[in-house]
This record gives C-alpha cells, sequence and structure tokens, in this order.
C-alpha cells in the first residue's frame, strides 16, 4: 500500500498514485468528478463543440472566433462579468467557454463564458509540458481546481 510510482489505469502515465483500489493520477480524478458533477451546457468533447457550430454555419472554431458573432458575445462577457481574471484578479484580456452548448456559442448563456487573463488562459488550456489538453473534461477540472475556494 501507500504511495507509489504506477501506471494510470486512465490516462497511461507513470506518476505516483496511492492506495490500491483507485489508481488514477490525481489530474484524472479531477476530470471524472468534473465529469459526474455535469460538465456545462452538456458538451463533453470538443467534437459536441464542432458540431454545434457546424449547426451555427462555422465551418471551424478559428471561423467562430474571427466572427463578429463572437465579438459581440465576447463583449457582453466581458459587461456581464467584468474585466477581471476570476483566476487571479488581473487584467482579464481573453473569455474562456467552460461550455459549448448552443446557447453559449451565441451569447444566450453568459455563465459558461469566463474572464481569464492570458497566464491563467494558457494554464488552463495547456498541460504542464505545454500541450493543449485534448479532452474538455481536462480543460474543466484544472478550471475547476485553479478557481479560488472563495469564489465556489
Amino acid at each position: 500500500m501507500g504511495v507509489k510510482r504506477r501506471k494510470c489505469k486512465m490516462c497511461g502515465r507513470w506518476q505516483m498514485i496511492g492506495g490500491t483500489k483507485n489508481r488514477r493520477c490525481r489530474e484524472c480524478r479531477a476530470e471524472t468528478r468534473a465529469v459526474a458533477n455535469g460538465m456545462p451546457d452538456g458538451t463533453l468533447t470538443y467534437g459536441d463543440r464542432n458540431r454545434n457550430l457546424i449547426r451555427l454555419g462555422f465551418a471551424n472554431y478559428a471561423e467562430y472566433l474571427e466572427s463578429g458573432l463572437w465579438a459581440s458575445v465576447r463583449n457582453a462577457a466581458f459587461d456581464r462579468h467584468g474585466r477581471r481574471c476570476v483566476l487571479c484578479g488581473k487584467d482579464a484580456t481573453q473569455v474562456h467557454h467552460t461550455g459549448y452548448g448552443v446557447d453559449t456559442l451565441i451569447g444566450n448563456n453568459l455563465e459558461s463564458l469566463v474572464p481569464l487573463c492570458a497566464g491563467c488562459h494558457w494554464k488552463v488550456e495547456h498541460d504542464g509540458k505545454g500541450n493543449k489538453r485534448t479532452r474538455l473534461s481536462q480543460v474543466y477540472a484544472v478550471f475547476l481546481r485553479l478557481m479560488p475556494r472563495v469564489k465556489r
């Protein structure tokens, strides 16, 4: 028993993992909790996001981010939540999606859009090696972990 270097049964990475039952690393346990608690808007994968964007007439996410629709949604999110990063309090320059439901993408649900500074947005979207996280549940789990306890 105790903490040993083991292979996580979810992601396959070798990490220090305790116990005999769990056998998942800290990030995978957080990801599992995020999914169990319900991802915002019900979008669990980037595929869900992409299907919603196609339904709205966009070829891909990059096209959406360059659109006038996103500019107005982004401004509405800043108006609603302010221009302070919700994670560190610095000036927010970006808006992070915690969900990609159609209502969020068209601006009817601003609760799934949060202002972040560039540094915090990078931490949420990328792992420690600078690689883009590949699952929305990973991104959401990291966001929840970084969120100040007072605001939860």
